[in-house]
């Protein structure tokens, strides 16, 4: 059937594999509380950038938007 190193191989790597599966879980245990505080002091932060500064959209700013992003041959009527 199989050679002896090539069982050991598989052994080797079955192990290999479920060291790494072990130590993401591990890792993902310890590090999850802090990073979901992180995104949550993120998300206020952004949301009082937000809150602070307001987007005025002018007629230029309208114009240069649909001029990037239109095809040139495009028609809108």
């Amino acid at each position: 059937m199989w050679s002896p190193a090539t069982v050991r191989l598989l052994v080797f790597i079955g192990f290999y594999v479920s060291f790494l599966a072990v130590g993401a879980f591990v890792f993902s245990a310890i590090e999850a509380p802090e990073e979901a505080a992180r995104v949550r002091e993120l998300k206020d932060l952004r949301q009082d950038f937000l809150d602070g500064h307001t987007l005025h959209w002018s007629k230029r700013l309208i114009n240069l938007y649909l001029s990037a992003m239109l095809p040139k041959n495009f028609c809108l009527m």
